[in-house]
C-alpha cells in the first residue's frame, strides 16, 4: 500500500518541524505504552496489540471480554479473522513502538490526528477495528465515502458538539451489526481491512468535523459517458448535482486529483468552486481534455478550507482504442513459449473419460475426464455434453476455488460442450517463482492450451466452436491459450488478473506478485519484472487472433486494476469489446452479460451442426 506522495510529503514536514507533537508513548507497568493526545487517547497492550482508544474521553473500541473469540482493535489472521497476532518483543525506536514476534513486525506512529501502523509480515493478515458508535460519528466505508452512523441519542449529542470522525486508510471493510441492536446508539461497527504480505501501512485518523460533514449531499454524479469510456476527441466530463441541507450558505471547492492509473505520467489537480446557497441544490461540471489516451484514478473531493467535507474516487478512461504502454516482452518470449508447448505435447494426451451416470440426466451426459499437461502433470476434471447427437459448441475453463464436482438436476439441460478443470491450488499464480520454468503461471496457461486438444478427441465437437472462457484468476490463462493455440474461435473473460504485472511503473497489488516483497531475495527487482513478463497477460494480447470480449470493474484496484486490462484490450488484433461496471470493483458487469449474449450468438450461433 502506497501514501500519496503529498501525503507523505506532509508528514515528513510535520515530523520534521513539530516534533513535540509527536511525543513518544508512555511504559505502563504490564509492558504495554500508553499515548495521550489532544484528539485521542490510545493504548497498546503488551502482545502488541492496540488495545484501548478514546476521544473525547469516550471508549471508542469494544471491550475485548464483550466476545471472547473477537479482540477488538487487533491484528488476526486465519479464515475467520479471529487468531490474534501475538507479539512479546515490545520497544520504543524513533518514536514509535514497535512489537516483534513469530516473524512479524508491526509498529505503531502516534500522530496528533491519529495513528500509522506500519506492518512487516510474511504473508496477508486482516487488521481488525471493532468500534463503538456511541463514541463515533463518521466511518470511512470501502468507496472511500465518509458513512454517517445512528441517529438520534448520544449521536445527536456528539454531532452538536462537532465532535471526532474516525477514518481508516485502506478504508475498512464495514459489517452493521456486529452486536448490538440495528440503530442501537451503542452498536458495534466491525469491520477489517485486508493487510498484504511484506511492508504495508495503514492510517486511522482522528478529525473534528464540522456541521457541514454531514450536511452537504452528493445527490448524483453523471458522466457525460455512462461507463466511463471517453473516445479519443471527447472531453472527460462530469456533472456533480449538490445539495446543502444546511440553513446557512456553503462556500467551498471541488477539487479533483487526477493519478495516471498506471504511473507513467504526472498526477493532476483541478479545482471548480462551489458556491451553494441555504437549502439549495446546485449543478456543477467539470470537463477536462487529456493530450493523450489515459486511465485516470481520480479523487474528488467536496473541501470547505482544510476540512474535506465529502470525497469520491472513481476511474475514467480516455481513448481506450488507444492506450498502449510499452509492452514487456521478452525478445525471447515466443521461443519461451513455443519451447513450452513443445515440452507439453511431447507427453501423450492420455485421456482418460469415466461416465457419471449419477450426474447426468435424459438431456446431458457428465463425464469425468483426468489427462496429461504439461510436464507430466494429471489434470483431473469434468465433461458435459448434450445427450442428442449433434456439432456443438464448446467451452473450456477452470475452477479454483470452491472446487467440486457438478450436481445433478433432474431438468438440467445444456446445448454446448463444457470442459471445466480442477486446478491445483490456491496460491495459483505466486508459487513456483524461482524461475521461469517452474512457475504455476507456465503451468496453468499451457493447461489452458492443452483442453483444445481434449475438446477435439469428442464427436460432438464443432472444431470451429470452440471458446475460452476465464473470470479472475483464470481470466489470464484464457487470453494466453488463445495466443498459444490459434483453433480457438473467441475468448470470454471478465475481472482478468495479473494484466500489467510486469510493468516497472507501479507495482500490481493482487496476489503474491506484487512489488519486491514477493520475489526471492536473491532476485533483483529488475529480473523479477523480467520473469513476470513472461506471464503478463497483456505481453500475449498482439498474438491473440480471434475475437475476444472482456469485463471489468473500474474500482477494482488490486485485483485487476483498470489499467492492464485496458492495455491488453488495445494490444488486441482482431474484433474485441469491453464491458465496464465504472463504479464496481471485482464484478460480473451487467454490460458484460449482454456482450456474452450478442458474442455467443454472433460466433457460436446454432445448437448443432
Amino acid at each position: 500500500m502506497r501514501i500519496a506522495e503529498c501525503q507523505l510529503a506532509w508528514l515528513l514536514v510535520l515530523l520534521a518541524v513539530a516534533p513535540a507533537w509527536s511525543a513518544e508513548p508512555t511504559r505502563l507497568q504490564d509492558g504495554g505504552y500508553r499515548f495521550d493526545g489532544e484528539l485521542y487517547q490510545a493504548t497498546v497492550d503488551p502482545r502488541g496489540r492496540l488495545a484501548t482508544l478514546q476521544v473525547g474521553g469516550q471508549d471508542i473500541l469494544l471491550p475485548p471480554a464483550t466476545n471472547a473469540k473477537v479482540y477488538g482493535a487487533s491484528l488476526v489472521a486465519g479464515p475467520d479473522h479471529r487468531t490474534p497476532l501475538d507479539l512479546p518483543r515490545m520497544t520504543i525506536e524513533s518514536g514509535m513502538v514497535v512489537a516483534r514476534g513469530d516473524g512479524r513486525e508491526v509498529s505503531y506512529r502516534f500522530r496528533p490526528d491519529g495513528i500509522d501502523f506500519l506492518f512487516d509480515l510474511p504473508d496477508q493478515v486482516h487488521w481488525v477495528l471493532h468500534l463503538n458508535r456511541d463514541a463515533i460519528t463518521h466511518l470511512a466505508r470501502p468507496d472511500g465515502q465518509v458513512a454517517q452512523l445512528a441517529e438520534g441519542g448520544p449521536m445527536a449529542a456528539a454531532r452538536a458538539l462537532e465532535k471526532a470522525a474516525i477514518r481508516v486508510d485502506p478504508p475498512l471493510f464495514v459489517h452493521i451489526p456486529w452486536l448490538g441492536s440495528p440503530g442501537a446508539a451503542d452498536m458495534v461497527v466491525a469491520g477489517y481491512c485486508n493487510v498484504g504480505p511484506g511492508k504495508a501501512e495503514a492510517h486511522l485518523n482522528v478529525s473534528r468535523h464540522s456541521g457541514w460533514v454531514h450536511q452537504i449531499q452528493v445527490v448524483s454524479i453523471k458522466p457525460s459517458c455512462p461507463d466511463h469510456l471517453f473516445p479519443r476527441g471527447q472531453p472527460v466530463r462530469f456533472d456533480f448535482e449538490l445539495k446543502n441541507h444546511h440553513d446557512r450558505p456553503f462556500a467551498g471547492e471541488l477539487v479533483f486529483d487526477v493519478e495516471d492509473h498506471a504511473g507513467f505520467a504526472q498526477r493532476q489537480r483541478f479545482e471548480v468552486p462551489v458556491n451553494l446557497g441555504a437549502q439549495a441544490t446546485s449543478t456543477l461540471t467539470w470537463q477536462y481534455q487529456p493530450d493523450s489516451p489515459l486511465v485516470g484514478k481520480t479523487l474528488v473531493q467536496l473541501r470547505s478550507g482544510e476540512e474535506t467535507v465529502t470525497s469520491r474516487d472513481m476511474v475514467f478512461v480516455y481513448d481506450a482504442e488507444d492506450y498502449r504502454p510499452p509492452l514487456t516482452r521478452p525478445n525471447d518470449f515466443a521461443a519461451f513459449w513455443q519451447a513450452t508447448m513443445d515440452a507439453m505435447r511431447a507427453h501423450p494426451l492420455d485421456l482418460k473419460v469415466t461416465p457419471a451416470p449419477d450426474l447426468s440426466n435424459t438431456h446431458k451426459t457428465v463425464s469425468l475426464v483426468a489427462f496429461t499437461g504439461l510436464g507430466g502433470r494429471r489434470i483431473e476434471g469434468w465433461l458435459e455434453e448434450p445427450a442428442a447427437p449433434g456439432k456443438y459448441a464448446a467451452s473450456f475453463g477452470a475452477r479454483v476455488q470452491n472446487y467440486q464436482w457438478p450436481k445433478a438436476g433432474q431438468n438440467d439441460t445444456t446445448d454446448t460442450v463444457s470442459l471445466v478443470m480442477k486446478l491445483y491450488r490456491d496460491g495459483l499464480y505466486s508459487s513456483g517463482m524461482e524461475s521461469r520454468e517452474t512457475a504455476e503461471f507456465r503451468q496453468v496457461y499451457a493447461d489452458h492450451a492443452r483442453c483444445v486438444d481434449v475438446l477435439l478427441t469428442r464427436d460432438s465437437v464443432d472444431p470451429k466452436r470452440i471458446v475460452a472462457v476465464g473470470a479472475s484468476r483464470t481470466g489470464p490463462s484464457a487470453l494466453a491459450a488463445a495466443a498459444l493455440d490459434l483453433r480457438i474461435a473467441l475468448v470470454d473473460i471478465h475481472v482478468p488478473t495479473s494484466a500489467g504485472i510486469s510493468w516497472p511503473t507501479r507495482f500490481y497489488g493482487g496476489w503474491g506478485t506484487h512489488g519486491s516483497s514477493a520475489r526471492p531475495a536473491d532476485v533483483s527487482v529488475d529480473e523479477w519484472l523480467r520473469r513476470l513478463a513472461y506471464f503478463d497477460m497483456v505481453n500475449f494480447a498482439p498474438d491473440v487472433k480471434c475475437p475476444v470480449i472482456i469485463g471489468l470493474g473500474l474500482g477494482d484496484y488490486d485485483l485487476s486494476p483498470a489499467p492492464g486490462i485496458i492495455a491488453a484490450y488495445a494490444y488486441l488484433q482482431g474484433d474485441k469489446a469491453l464491458g465496464v461496471s465504472p463504479w464496481e470493483g471485482h464484478c460480473y458487469p451487467e454490460a458484460f452479460r449482454r456482450l456474452q449474449a450478442s458474442y455467443r450468438q454472433k460466433y457460436l450461433a446454432g445448437q448443432q451442426r
